[in-house]
């Protein structure tokens, strides 16, 4: 028997080895390398928003600052549950000088401002004058009431835990301050630290204004 080695060969009979395997991993491949970036850029939106509280300057730190005069209107009204489990409302402090503080114990100058607070309200305690704190974007659960077990404070303190009463007092930074009349209305805001002796002039012109006529009938 002859075999013809001139014969041609069927381009059917030549095995093609199928690479699409191997193409369709690198199209896989490269479709999630394109997701990184856009995995990244959820992740620090998420995180922004969790630590902000849901505000655009939520991680902001304000390291000082100063007072910042304001247009003396009605007090946003809120109610607060504080660490011990006591329920305060702001609308029920009318006829008192009150002091907000928001602040968090992540946010290094609240924790370096905090002996002042405390020493401030002791000076206080015998006089028309309510401290609140409101705790606010707290990343670890605890951690804010702790602080201020820690910080030996005796006013009110309580978690703002859906950030509603931040929203509303406009606040994009920590520590800020509030200073209410007696009638509820803010008279000053203060962004950043305070010290011993700005807070305690700012509480005693708030004390000497004259007593409106409704509350003192």
């Amino acid at each position: 028997m002859t075999i013809n080695s001139n014969r041609e060969i069927d381009s059917e009979e030549i095995p093609i080895l199928d690479d699409e395997p191997e193409s369709q991993r690198r199209k896989y491949y490269i479709m999630a390398l394109a997701f990184v970036p856009l995995f990244l850029i959820g992740a620090l939106l998420v995180w922004g928003t969790v630590r902000g509280g849901g505000t655009p300057g939520g991680i902001f730190v304000n390291n000082s600052g100063g007072a910042v005069e304001v247009d003396r209107k009605p007090a946003p009204d809120f109610t607060l549950t504080t660490f011990d489990g006591e329920v305060v409302t702001l609308s029920e402090l009318r006829g008192k000088i009150v002091f907000l503080d928001f602040w968090a114990s992540w946010c290094p100058p609240c924790r370096a401002e905090a002996p002042t607070l405390r020493h401030v309200h002791e000076q206080f305690v015998d006089e028309d004058v309510v401290f609140v704190g409101i705790d606010v974007w707290e990343d670890r659960p605890g951690s804010g009431q702790r602080f201020a077990r820690e910080s030996r404070w005796e006013y009110p303190t309580g978690l703002d835990p859906s950030g509603i009463i931040t929203i509303n007092y406009g606040v994009k930074g920590l520590p800020e301050k509030f200073f209410l009349d007696r009638e509820g209305n803010i008279v000053k805001k203060w962004i950043g630290p305070i010290d011993t002796v700005r807070l305690t002039d700012i509480l005693n012109e708030l004390l000497a204004e004259p007593e409106p006529v409704a509350l003192a009938n």
